[in-house]
């Protein structure tokens, strides 16, 4: 993985791939960005992918599944700015005006994120998000 890692030796010390490619459905109910460039959605896992939440991402997600499509936003975080992971590359997967508050499917690799304060699931990096009819 090509990712912010921070304090970590590498991107895989702070981000354990429990599957490398993975699709979920659900609903995306928030939308923001991350000072490393990283757009944040939550997604309301459909009720067949809710056992990929744990603990923190009931509790500090507020039921959501983290979606992270990578440097849609330049980054302003130094040590992410140092690592070069935006140098060259965005995505430009989630339209906020179609996606938002509907029925979507997410691919990407689903990882436990164990930076400090995190410690819940994600899919990160994303590959692709479709809205579904």
């Amino acid at each position: 993985l090509q990712v912010y890692h921070g304090v970590f030796p590498t991107p895989q010390g702070r981000l354990h791939i429990i599957e490398p490619c993975k699709t979920v459905t659900g609903v995306i109910f928030f939308d923001g960005f991350e000072k490393d460039g990283d757009r944040h959605l939550r997604l309301k896992p459909d009720p067949e992918y809710e056992s990929l939440l744990v603990e923190a991402n009931i509790s500090v997600q507020h039921g959501g599944l983290v979606v992270e499509p990578m440097c849609a936003k330049a980054p302003t975080q130094r040590d992410t700015i140092q690592e070069g992971v935006c140098v060259q590359f965005s995505q430009r997967l989630y339209d906020p005006a179609t996606m938002k508050n509907t029925h979507v499917s997410v691919t990407g690799a689903f990882v436990y994120d164990t930076e400090t304060g995190h410690h819940w699931n994600e899919i990160h990096p994303v590959v692709g998000i479709r809205v579904i009819p």
